[in-house]
């Protein structure tokens, strides 16, 4: 909900008296979170109390005084975590093709299938001795395709089943209660600039977009799922910042969060995602952006000057460890040496 008016009604559980003032630019962001946007003078003053802010709360705001009445509190049911299978061993995972303008610096392990490594452009390969996996001075990891020698043909396949898992269980998971709390926010629906997350599965039926940050706030065992309709588009500069709710709990992970896309991603100059990235169609990294997560696409994946790291599982693992799915084969071991001729016997 925004608010821009002097006049101080009673709306959705939020009370401005008739002496307010510095409304104007007051957002709140599903579920029960208060942030100021450009005004009020309240500079430093922490709007979220580490409770949940319900409809029949209050909020009182005279000048730059700032009173919570409680009227009850309610713990988000917990959410479970997506498994990514064998796709959480790659930085980056599509069917159709990745390439970059070089350079960009991945980190993790990246490949393409059913389409051929010529799929791959922009990196430089050369192949392992092995022919199992390339690599390239771009990535630090290894770069995988369907054509290479066995057994990565298997391997691939089984990862992109398992992407394909994934984007079918995060799209199908239902959004936290109330409902109306993860559904659609923003304002106008799907403008998410300045929010704050916490725990809980979102829901839009719309594209979404952010050209200002937004903050993911929890600890490392919380679990956000954000299910797009549309498209996702990340303004030039604009960051996706994980922050502790001061519970103690530690900071959100990027191995946490969900950004399940049924339309395509993309991702300004500069700018800065965190998680795991399911995108039923393409995604677009502009010059000098980057991601500290995942990219699994159904489609294609295009990068330029972009920086990708993939994230450790975390406590609450959706992933395997981090690990290359290959290794170079062993040598077979050398035969023992022979031992040396007995001498004839003597006359």
């Amino acid at each position: 909900l925004g608010f821009a008016r002097d006049n101080c009604t009673e709306t959705s559980g939020l009370q401005f008296p008739q002496n307010c003032t510095g409304t104007r630019g007051l957002r709140r962001s599903a579920p029960g979170v208060l942030m100021t946007v450009a005004s009020c003078q309240l500079m430093g003053i922490k709007l979220l109390m580490g409770s949940k802010l319900l409809m029949g709360s209050k909020l009182v705001l005279c000048g730059c005084i700032l009173l919570l009445s409680f009227s009850s509190t309610s713990a988000v049911e917990p959410v479970a975590p997506v498994f990514l299978g064998s796709a959480g061993n790659f930085a980056v995972l599509t069917k159709s093709g990745i390439a970059t303008v070089p350079t960009s610096k991945i980190t993790g392990n990246i490949g393409v299938s059913p389409i051929t490594n010529k799929a791959i452009t922009g990196f430089g390969m050369s192949a392992d001795s092995s022919n199992t996996f390339s690599t390239s001075p771009q990535v630090t990891g290894q770069i995988l395709a369907a054509d290479f020698h066995p057994p990565t043909p298997t391997l691939m396949t089984v990862a992109v089943l398992d992407l394909e898992t994934a984007y079918v269980d995060a799209a199908g998971r239902l959004a936290s209660s109330p409902t109306a709390e993860y559904t659609n926010v923003g304002s106008p629906p799907g403008t998410i600039s300045n929010m704050i997350f916490t725990t809980g599965v979102y829901t839009w039926s719309t594209d979404v977009s952010f050209a200002v940050d937004i903050e993911i706030r929890g600890t490392s065992k919380d679990q956000f799922i954000f299910q797009v309709s549309g498209a996702v588009s990340v303004g030039s500069s604009a960051r996706v910042n994980l922050v502790s709710d001061g519970t103690g709990g530690g900071t959100p992970l990027a191995s946490n969060v969900i950004w399940q896309v049924a339309g395509h991603m993309e991702i300004g100059t500069f700018a800065h995602l965190e998680g795991v990235l399911l995108i039923l169609t393409h995604a677009t990294f502009e010059a000098g952006s980057s991601l500290n997560g995942r990219v699994l696409c159904q489609t294609a994946a295009n990068f330029e000057s972009t920086t990708v790291v993939a994230p450790p599982p975390g406590p609450e693992s959706n992933s395997p460890p981090s690990q290359p799915p290959l290794s170079p084969p062993s040598p077979p071991p050398s035969p023992p040496p022979s031992p040396p001729p007995s001498p004839p016997p003597s006359p």
